[in-house]
């Protein structure tokens, strides 16, 4: 007989309900990630330059707070998937998550259009001339950067999972191909919205100013939590499970306790446990996810992606190395010490092919990763497999403001220019790039070497 509480997780995971979930709940769900994506992306390219115009930061500066502001958004994935799996479910955080991303920009939108909340502009862009921000000006500028962190943070490892609730139905027998094709539309949906915040949000902020350029992101937010909440009587809402560590602590108890034991695959089902909406894998001595149903497999199409990027910043350095070159030949270019320097003349479509390349390699990588996880943790943890992802995004954030950092410090020595000058003409940005690329090819030997312990095993 189950118990009152095995009964309710069992209706929890029960087949969905006709009148909620499904393809109709699609349309608020995709409007809100989108044009949260929008918002969000849409501030991040020219936010080095409102920082060092806006509050006279030197490059290295502005660029180590960006760096630790996308550390911040993906680190605290793991705080929201946690609340979200264990305590609150996924609507209910998403909708926070929201919520604190419309706040913190509008803050943000604030500090364009009072002017108080920024130091008095530079005449010239000389930094010890000019008026720092007060602790008070930082604080503010600090806290709109800190609430939306918490709003990514609750919003993008909750949401893909969120939609996942709404299709996935293990009683149907497309359920896997269903779920493939979401998680392509879902990344080509972002990969749309990343195209739309990079070039026509970026547009309008050069072309008329921060104040309608940061209050754009502001009013889309606005719209992405109204899309999401007017679809709340439709939702299937997955209540929250025990703690996550309940769990991995009974794991690494009954690994423990079960470490000598002789395991045949004829009594293996009485071995371990499994939540009734897990499926049953098959023992092996390694890792290993058989046919592909999908055409390629999640572990190669990551593999194609470190590839790609690893290409795109080479290009990168040699487009920068061309477009040094031809801004030191302008002589008037040359000599100037701020930022604020005479167009180059040279196309921007020589940036057409690295970010071209950039995007693939998201698309590979990033789907690879999440239908990866996706497939090795049970749906109680969907929440926890994109925190998982983007942890990696947070560790990197935070090692790139060390790089900045470190190599500024080290390139500058002895009064020599620093690569990251804030004149860029006067730095090495190819040299960087350059940098970057080679721990690119370092990270995709290792990921090789970790590939020796996930190949695909033949019947026994």
């Amino acid at each position: 007989m189950a118990t009152i509480q095995e009964e309710e997780n069992l209706i929890d995971y029960s087949p969905k309900s006709p009148t909620k979930g499904g393809l109709k709940t699609m349309p608020f769900i995709i409007v809100n990630e989108t044009l949260e994506k929008v918002a969000s992306y849409g501030l991040q390219p020219n936010m080095v330059i409102y920082l060092m115009k806006g509050y006279n930061l030197e490059a290295v500066t502005a660029t180590s707070i960006l760096n630790i502001w996308s550390a911040l958004s993906h680190g605290l994935a793991l705080l929201g998937a946690f609340v979200s799996d264990s305590f609150f479910g996924r609507f209910r955080v998403v909708a926070i998550g929201s919520i604190s991303s419309l706040f913190g920009m509008t803050i943000l939108w604030l500090t364009t259009m009072i002017p108080p909340l920024r130091p008095l502009p530079c005449d010239q862009f000389e930094i010890n001339e000019c008026n720092k921000p007060t602790p008070a000006q930082f604080f503010v500028l600090l806290f709109s950067f800190g609430i939306i962190a918490v709003g990514a943070g609750f919003v993008r490892p909750c949401s893909i999972a969120f939609g996942a609730d709404q299709l996935d139905n293990k009683e149907n027998p497309k359920n896997k191909r269903i779920m493939e094709s979401y998680f392509n539309w879902y990344y080509a949906t972002i990969g749309m919205s990343t195209l739309v915040a990079t070039t026509l949000i970026v547009y309008i902020q050069d072309a008329f100013g921060w104040q309608i350029g940061f209050g754009i992101p502001a009013i889309l937010m606005l719209f992405s939590v109204s899309a999401f909440l007017l679809g709340s009587p439709l939702y299937i809402k997955v209540n929250a499970s025990e703690s996550l560590f309940t769990g991995f602590f009974q794991v690494l108890v009954a690994a423990v306790r079960k470490r000598n034991i002789n395991l045949h695959s004829a009594n293996c089902g009485n071995y371990y446990h499994h939540s009734p909406d897990s499926e049953i894998q098959a023992l092996t001595n390694s890792f290993r996810h058989t046919g592909q149903q999908g055409g390629l497999s999640p572990v190669l199409r990551m593999g194609i992606g470190l590839v790609l990027s690893s290409a795109a910043l080479a290009i990168s350095a040699i487009t920068e190395a061309i477009r040094r070159h031809i801004a030191i030949d302008q002589k008037d270019i040359y000599p100037q010490d701020g930022p604020n320097i005479a167009s180059v003349d040279m196309s921007a479509m020589w940036f057409v092919p690295q970010y071209v390349l950039l995007g693939l390699a998201d698309a590979f990588n990033a789907i690879g990763l999440v239908e990866f996880l996706y497939s090795e943790l049970p749906k109680s943890m969907s929440s926890f497999v994109v925190a998982i992802f983007t942890l990696g995004m947070a560790v990197s954030g935070f090692f790139g403001s060390l790089i900045v950092n470190v190599l500024d410090s080290v390139t500058s020595y002895g009064g020599e220019i620093s690569w990251l000058s804030s004149n860029i003409n006067k730095g090495h940005l190819d040299y960087y790039y350059w940098l970057l690329a080679f721990f690119n090819i370092l990270n995709f030997l290792y990921f090789l070497l970790i590939c020796q312990y996930n190949r695909p095993q033949g019947p026994s």
